[in-house]
């Protein structure tokens, strides 16, 4: 568990779910990246090849084929690394995502404030196993949930939120409780009926409730 989640964490609150967004997410950012990579690794070799370092034009193109490259190899690389340290958790009572390297960031939503759901599965994601929640907002709009549009196993995600968004609602409702503080409903809160009011017959006649005769 990271510290950005300690932090935020209630005194009998647990993590029920911890993960990332799915691996395709990196790829999507990084693949033009990598690309560029390939051909200025192809531009610097047939630079040695053909001879042009030989003259100070040649060093200067091979100095900025070196300098490209070393540019690009570190944004892919900050990008893998912002990648590995996101955090997206599932506790008992929130939902909670961690992003950022140096700048931390940290966002969370309560689960009993999300209502309805709509999962969105592209084919593609379909196929490689990520998908996209929306959650409806105060203005009926939709939007990610956490501002997340590839989340790992959605299916999976979209039952565990559901179920656990439900009983904190029925939580929240007072009908029912959670004594164990798992986040899931314990039990009925059982209200005692009423003890109906037995009417019998004074002396005079007159009927009153059992307890209110007079002598």
């Amino acid at each position: 568990m990271s510290r950005d989640l300690k932090d935020l964490l209630g005194a009998d609150e647990g993590v029920v779910l911890e993960t990332r967004q799915h691996w395709f997410v990196v790829v999507r950012q990084i693949v033009v990246r990598l690309l560029i990579l390939l051909v200025l690794a192809i531009a610097i070799w047939y630079i040695g090849e053909a001879g042009w370092l030989d003259n100070r034009t040649g060093d200067y193109v091979s100095y900025a084929a070196w300098i490209g490259f070393a540019v690009v190899a570190v944004t892919v690389a900050w990008s893998l690394l912002g990648w590995i340290t996101e955090r997206f958790y599932v506790t008992t009572s929130k939902i909670v995502y961690a992003s950022g390297i140096l700048n931390r960031n940290v966002t969370s939503t309560a689960l009993v404030k999300i209502d309805e759901m709509t999962l969105r599965r592209p084919l593609l994601g379909r196929m490689l196993g990520f998908g996209q929640l929306d959650v409806e907002n105060a203005s009926g709009g939709h939007e990610p949930l956490a501002g997340l549009q590839y989340l790992p196993k959605p299916m999976k995600l979209y039952q565990l939120i559901s179920e656990r968004a439900r009983n904190q609602r029925m939580v929240e409702g007072g009908a029912h409780r959670d004594d164990d503080h798992d986040g899931l409903v314990d039990r009925e809160t059982k209200v005692a009926p009423a003890t109906p009011a037995v009417e019998h017959a004074d002396d005079d006649g007159r009927w009153s409730p059992s307890g209110d005769a007079t002598s």
